[in-house]
């Protein structure tokens, strides 16, 4: 079993009485997360339901004291996942948490918007972790802890020895069922069954999008400008939709853990400064995937934006808010981290640098 650094803080959240919402996208590993907490779990009635059994679902949305009856009633502890596919789902959850007091912990494959309907319902009863892929500290604890330690020196020999892990990584991602195949042909399997599901599942059937192959168009159209600044005008053009369902099919990629949006710094005084966000996959094997794209990463022309990507997530990861400075679309930083004292650390991405310099994009910014 691949080893999970929230866990420790999902057992916290989990004794106390509000509700949990494992919160991401497919195949992240939140059933796998939940089946340890209910494991672990010792009291003597406890149930672990699926709303992917389309019997369970019906009761639930079609009489919630029904569902209590056969399924609740009985039980000190409650396990449902897949909860995104309940309509009015927050409604009728609140209903039943306020009326059993019970401990229920919930999954669900969108953002809480999404997944949990009429989200205010739950105010001051739930908490909601959100489940990524594997960080990149997790795949190396994984694949070979005893490298754990290099992640922390930087000198040629110990770069030399993750490199390896870290173009595995940069190529198939950090989706656990994909890690946890040993050949190329099976992970790039697992990526297409996880990209082909997402489409089908989260598109199609959840959100009721009859137009999937246009968001499977948007998606490839993005994993070819991973890292780039949005021309929203452009897309729409190609995709022929307007730029308000641009907007939302954009949005529901966001919120679907598909994609990371990062917003520009913007200064009042500097009208030129560029206003569109930067978007970039949240895993490196889906884009790769879209692209059919699996050449060593010294090969990729897109070697630059997959470290950007990598570096992106990895700050992410560590809770940062980052933003990215553009002037005139002729200067730009990569990422700025913004510190309490609302000052910020800027950050150049480079897949290759002779020497040691200031790029014009941090000049400009500094200056």
């Amino acid at each position: 079993m691949i080893s999970r650094t929230i866990y420790p803080k999902l057992q916290k959240l989990y004794q106390k009485p509000d509700i949990l919402a494992l919160i991401g996208a497919r195949r992240v590993g939140k059933t796998t997360l939940m089946t340890q907490l209910f494991e672990e779990e010792k009291v003597k009635s406890k149930l672990f339901l699926s709303f992917d059994d389309q019997r369970i679902l019906q009761i639930f949305e079609e009489d919630i004291d029904e569902f209590i009856r056969i399924y609740i009633q009985n039980n000190e502890v409650v396990f449902i996942d897949e909860f995104q596919y309940a309509s009015e789902g927050g409604k009728k959850l609140k209903y039943l948490y306020d009326k059993l007091h019970i401990k229920i912990v919930i999954s669900g494959s969108s953002a809480p918007e999404l997944t949990i309907q009429s989200l205010q319902y739950l105010v001051g009863r739930v908490f909601i972790e959100e489940i990524h892929p594997l960080s990149f500290e997790e795949f190396i604890e994984y694949k070979n802890p005893t490298k754990l330690p290099l992640l922390n020196k930087v000198t040629q020999s110990s770069i030399s020895l993750i490199k390896p892990f870290l173009e595995e990584y940069l190529t198939y991602g950090g989706y656990p069922q994909v890690i946890l195949e040993n050949s190329q042909e099976d992970k790039i399997l697992r990526l297409k069954q996880i990209v082909n599901t997402y489409l089908l599942k989260e598109i199609r059937d959840i959100l009721q999008y009859k137009d999937s192959h246009k968001f499977e168009k948007l998606l490839s159209i993005l994993a070819m400008q991973d890292g780039s600044i949005v021309n929203k005008s452009k897309l729409s053009s190609l995709l022929e939709i307007s730029n308000q369902k641009l907007n939302e099919m954009i949005e529901v990629l966001e919120k679907t853990y598909v994609l990371t949006q990062v917003k520009p710094y913007t200064n009042t005084k500097v009208k030129e400064l560029i206003k569109s966000p930067k978007i970039y996959f949240k895993d490196t094997g889906f884009k790769n995937y879209l692209l059919n794209e699996f050449k060593p990463i010294s090969m990729r022309i897109d070697k630059g934006v997959l470290y950007e990507n990598f570096i992106l997530h990895s700050l992410l990861y560590l809770e940062q808010k980052v933003l990215f400075y553009n002037y005139k679309n002729s200067s730009e930083v990569d990422f700025l981290i913004q510190k309490s004292n609302n000052s910020y650390v800027a950050i150049e991405v480079k897949s290759y640098l002779q020497t040691p310099k200031v790029e014009r994009g941090l000049y400009s910014y500094i200056v």
